[in-house]
């Protein structure tokens, strides 16, 4: 299998890049930034987030649910940071509340209860 070369360059130049391989009609030799390039061997002009994600999958990590990147092998357990995460922002919340609500809810008519609006939007 070959293995393709990676150009970087500032996003203009590959703005400039796309603009010219968009005029070609066939394969050809494209001058550009003091390189010569066959267009037939370009894959792609990415981002260099989308490299750097590429990269990292190439490199065995994967992104879980969460978006999070783990290394090969590792076990995502990212549901139970979020999950603790949020037990600690909703005890804060319910801390700084100013609205009288019992533990993030407030009851109404007919005693039901409703959450408060400290743990609402959390």
């Amino acid at each position: 299998m070959r293995s393709g070369v990676e150009i970087w360059v500032e996003y203009e130049k590959a703005e400039k890049l796309q603009q010219v391989l968009s005029t070609i009609k066939s394969s050809t030799f494209v001058h550009f930034n003091d390189e010569t390039i066959n267009s037939a061997d370009i894959v792609g002009i990415f981002k260099a987030g989308t490299m750097a994600d590429y990269t990292k999958r190439r490199n065995g990590s994967y992104q879980c649910k969460f978006r999070e990147w783990h290394e090969k092998g590792q076990k995502c357990e990212c549901d139970q940071v979020k999950d603790r995460e949020m037990a600690i922002k909703r005890e804060h919340a319910i801390k700084q509340c100013t609205r009288g609500c019992t533990g993030g809810f407030k009851l109404t008519t007919g005693n039901s209860a409703v959450f408060c609006e400290c743990v609402a939007n959390l």
